[in-house]
């Protein structure tokens, strides 16, 4: 089923029967710290290193270490074969989240306007008969904007057009450029739009074709369907009641990347569960920095053992996120690196709701040009 929520279905049910009736913030610059840096790398335990700072985040899904700001996020394009897409975003502040560029390409790759439902949904330990149920969370479904499924949401591009396969307008960039912002509307218009098509239908329908609908269907839709409405306004607004703990992007160009040596990120992943309303509970895999493509390469590189099919994570590094995840294959992963052009699409995306102290950058030592990918 390419329909996102029920919502839609039921309406639109609800609507062939009358047819047929009828014939935050100010923006600030970024803090820096002063590290040193040597010609090479420099030694490891000759410098303080903002990543070492041990972080526990406050708010974390029930009895684990993960933070509730990494949630799951599931795309429904119009017309495309293949079905749902499931990825994974990290919420920045109540309304930002980021995730991978390419887990929206469906949607398309330019920044625009699209339809994002909150839904709570039950996370469990594993999927089929023996699942069980841990804990409640939330996903936000991503589907075209359209009449019946108005537009709420913003979705902005690292690169516009972004491409996967890296093919336009500059060949063998992908993964460094595999970055997308997205601005959740805390108002769904499609609750009152909906409220208003149940009440034509009412009114259009009359009293004894509703209790003849009953009588075949066993309940009221229209009233199972306000239902739904409720429901769904409930979860996103506690969604956007939650208390997110406040991380800080590293953003550094790649001179300053000795920073991760090292270093292991941590990456999450939701499985899907045996229903449309479970996912399986989040599992941390670790990402260990194995240094740059190239010297002047905008790509990070890791060995890991997260499973195919784990996009658009965070990866973090105790209060730091360095990274969002691309995809794995084969025991190893190559990402964006958060240089000093991402931190510029930060700034002009998120315009006056820019966090103050939302990216740390180290000041390295002397003069350190800023190297820009090979074109």
């Amino acid at each position: 089923m390419k329909s996102i929520s029920f919502l839609r279905l039921a309406v639109g049910f609800a609507c062939l029967f009358m047819a047929a009736k009828a014939v935050q913030a100010k923006q600030v610059v970024a803090v820096t710290v002063p590290v040193k840096s040597q010609s090479g790398a420099p030694a490891a335990g000759s410098f303080p290193n903002p990543l070492d700072e041990l972080y526990r985040p406050t708010y974390a899904y029930v009895g684990t270490n993960i933070p509730i700001n990494v949630v799951p996020i599931s795309i429904f394009p119009t017309g495309k074969k293949g079905g749902a897409g499931f990825c994974t975003a990290f919420r920045i502040t109540k309304y930002w989240m980021i995730t991978a560029a390419h887990c929206l390409e469906p949607l398309g790759t330019q920044d625009h306007r699209v339809h994002a439902d909150v839904e709570e949904i039950t996370l469990t330990t594993g999927s089929g008969s023996s699942a069980k149920h841990k804990a409640k969370g939330f996903e936000v479904a991503f589907s075209p904007a359209e009449e019946n499924n108005p537009a709420n949401a913003d979705l902005y591009f690292y690169r516009q057009g972004y491409s996967s396969d890296g093919s336009s307008p500059r060949i063998g960039y992908s993964f460094a450029e595999d970055i997308a912002l997205i601005r959740l509307d805390e108002n769904d218009p499609s609750y009152k739009q909906a409220r208003s098509m149940l009440r034509q239908t009412r009114e259009t329908l009359g009293d004894d074709a509703l209790a003849a609908m009953s009588t075949v269907y066993g309940s009221d839709i229209l009233q199972d369907t306000e239902k739904r409405i409720v429901r769904l306004e409930t979860a996103r607004k506690k969604f956007f009641g939650q208390k997110l703990n406040e991380y800080t992007f590293f953003v550094t160009p790649p001179e300053g990347t000795f920073h991760y040596d090292g270093h292991t990120g941590y990456g999450y992943f939701f499985g899907t569960g045996s229903s449309r309303k479970e996912r399986v509970f989040p599992k941390p895999y670790a990402y260990r920095f194995q240094g740059l493509k190239d010297r002047g390469s905008h790509e990070l590189q890791w060995s890991s053992d997260g499973p195919k099919g784990i996009s658009g994570s965070p990866i973090i590094m105790n209060r730091f996120v360095v990274s969002n995840t691309s995809g794995a294959d084969k025991g190893y992963m190559q990402t964006p690196l958060y240089s000093v052009p991402f931190e510029a699409f930060l700034r002009r995306a998120m315009g006056k709701e820019y966090p103050q102290k939302l990216c740390l950058s180290p000041i390295l030592e002397g003069s350190v040009p800023v190297r820009e990918p090979n074109k």
